[in-house]
């Protein structure tokens, strides 16, 4: 079974992946403290704007707010959840409302679980 956060299935990635994360950043610790902190403060706003879409059906809405989140998690390496932004942005384009149902569990817990990660910093 395919999981959402890993579309080819098998192993979950990693909530950070080290390597995209430092092609981001040049290997620049400083730099890669500050963007994680920044994706950090601003995912729930952003989780919530994506929820609060598929709450009033807006799709317009569902996309731009997927899109903006896929690339936040993309600049710092959060593939998982960059991964079902995409899928999400991708159905709602469609107007696909079955599988936004079903993207919406996966996505909420790929937001917990970077949410839990990224707390962990100062």
């Amino acid at each position: 079974m395919s999981d959402a956060s890993n579309p080819e299935g098998g192993t979950p990635l990693p909530v950070i992946d080290q390597l995209l994360l430092d092609e981001t950043t040049g290997g620049d610790r400083e730099f890669e403290k500050e963007l994680l902190i920044s994706f950090r403060d601003s995912l729930r706003p952003q989780a919530d704007a994506v929820l609060a879409s598929l709450d009033q059906d807006d799709l317009a809405i569902t996309r731009r707010a997927s899109h903006l989140l896929r690339g936040a998690a993309g600049n710092v390496g959060a593939t998982a959840l960059m991964n079902v932004c995409e899928r999400m942005e991708t159905a709602s384009h469609e107007k696909n409302q079955s599988a936004l149902a079903s993207l919406r569990g996966a996505f909420a817990d790929e937001v917990e679980r970077a949410m839990c990660e990224l707390e962990k910093l100062p």
